[in-house]
C-alpha cells in the first residue's frame, strides 16, 4: 500500500507508514489479494498476530528507495571503490610510486561506515519495515551522521598528504564521492526538522 503523503511503499498490515509516520486508508484494493483454493473464491481475511507482522521476508525492491538514497547509495559505492585506487603518488624519473586511499591507516573507519551505509540501503529495499524497529528519522540521522564522517575522514585524508607526493585521480575521485554522498541525508534531516 502506498503512503498518500510520502508516496512510500508499505506493507498492508501497517496501520502508519514506516518512512514519515502517517495514518494509512485502509482499502478493499490494499489488501493481501485473493487465494486460489480450486474454485478461484477469495482468501478469508484474518487479522495477523504481532509476531507475524513484525516479521517480513526479505523481498529487495529498489522502488522503496528516495532519490537521496539512491544518490547517497551511489556515491558511497564510488566512494569505497576510490579507496582502493592511488590517493598519492610521485613521479620520478626512472619509477613511479602510488598508493591508495587506506594510506592512512584510520581509512579503515571510513571503508566500515561505507559498507554499513550500503547494508541498511539495501535492508531498507529490502523489507517494507525494519527489522530493527528503527524509526524513520533516527534512520535518517545515523544515515546522515555516518555519511558526514565520512566526509571528514576524505578531507582529512586529502589535506594530510604524504610528504613529496601530489594527489592522483583515487584522491579527487573519493572526495568528491564523499561530497555527494552526505548531500541527500543532510537535506532529508533538515526537511524533518522543518516539518
Amino acid at each position: 500500500m502506498r503512503c498518500a503523503q510520502c508516496n512510500e511503499v508499505n506493507a498492508w498490515t501497517l496501520a502508519r507508514c514506516w518512512n514519515c509516520g502517517a495514518p494509512l486508508a485502509a482499502t478493499a484494493s490494499s489488501g493481501p489479494g485473493t487465494d486460489v483454493r480450486g474454485e478461484g473464491s477469495p482468501a478469508p481475511y484474518r487479522t495477523p498476530g504481532a509476531h507475524e507482522a513484525s516479521v517480513a521476508a526479505f523481498a529487495f525492491d529498489a522502488r522503496r528507495w528516495t532519490l537521496a538514497d539512491q544518490v547517497t547509495g551511489g556515491a558511497t559505492l564510488v566512494l569505497l571503490v576510490s579507496l582502493f585506487l592511488p590517493w598519492f603518488g610521485t613521479d620520478a624519473a626512472f619509477f613511479s610510486v602510488s598508493v591508495d586511499g587506506m594510506w592512512h591507516s584510520y581509512m579503515v573507519i571510513a571503508l566500515i561506515l561505507a559498507v554499513a551505509i550500503l547494508g541498511y540501503l539495501v535492508l531498507r529495499a529490502g523489507f517494507v519495515s525494519l527489522p530493527f524497529g528503527l524509526s524513520a528519522t533516527a534512520a535518517g540521522q545515523l544515515l546522515a551522521g555516518a555519511a558526514g564522517l565520512n566526509l571528514l575522514l576524505a578531507v582529512v585524508s586529502f589535506v594530510t598528504k604524504p610528504g613529496g607526493t601530489s594527489w592522483q585521480y583515487g584522491a579527487y575521485v573519493g572526495l568528491a564521492a564523499a561530497i555527494v554522498a552526505v548531500i541527500g541525508p543532510i537535506r532529508s534531516v533538515m526537511a524533518a526538522r522543518h516539518a
